[in-house]
């Protein structure tokens, strides 16, 4: 009997019956992939991912696990980002199992659907700059215009960042080809930053 096709385009041809093992980790992740770029409700909720696709030769399950098994993913998340900054891919060429600390500090530089840059938030008639990662949200400061809370936010998160790639590269159990993608990462980002005026919060009213 034939499967049907997983999000209308994924080809399960694993050795088992049934659509698929719900334990198997390397089928979970695969499915997850395919989630992210075809499944409508998935869409609707991370809009940023729209125009994502998977490569054609990942579209079947066991070319994928024929990857898969070549990667150290034991308790590490697929990332499509680190390696190819702006990459909209799923392929061999594009894809690393990153630790999941690192797929959370990667999604601060995904750029959000919001009317106001993004770290910026209304303060009143001005604008507040915050920046959250980890389940902890610090304010950097108010601002005239979203422009320059937006600029703030960028240069602080510029250091987060920077501060966690060295822990990350300095440890012994640091996988070099995620750290040659997160230093490259940090200069792209820094360039950018660069680009920006310097500029200062509002001082703040005294009580």
């Amino acid at each position: 009997m034939s499967r049907s096709l997983v999000y209308g385009v994924g080809i399960n041809d694993a050795p088992w019956g049934g659509i698929g093992r719900a334990d198997d980790q390397r089928y979970r992740a695969w499915v997850r992939m395919l989630g992210r770029c075809y499944s409508p409700e998935y869409l609707a909720l991370y809009p940023t991912y729209q125009g994502c696709s998977v490569d054609p030769d990942w579209l079947k399950y066991s070319r994928f696990k024929e990857w898969m098994d070549t990667q150290h993913w034991e308790g590490m998340v697929l990332d499509k980002d680190l390696k190819v900054i702006g990459n909209r891919i799923y392929s061999p060429e594009t894809c690393l199992f990153i630790p999941a600390w690192i797929n959370s500090l990667l999604a601060n530089l995904s750029t959000k659907n919001r009317d106001l840059p993004m770290g910026v938030h209304m303060h009143g008639k001005r604008f507040r700059a915050r920046y959250k990662s980890f389940g902890k949200t610090k304010s950097i400061g108010i601002f005239d215009s979203a422009d320059d809370a937006h600029a703030a936010y960028r240069a602080y998160r510029l250091g987060e960042i920077k501060a966690r790639v060295n822990l990350y590269c300095d440890s012994a159990d640091a996988d070099q080809v995620i750290c040659v993608a997160l230093l490259r990462m940090c200069e792209n980002e820094a360039r950018q930053v660069s680009e920006y005026p310097t500029v200062e919060p509002r001082p703040r009213r005294r009580p």
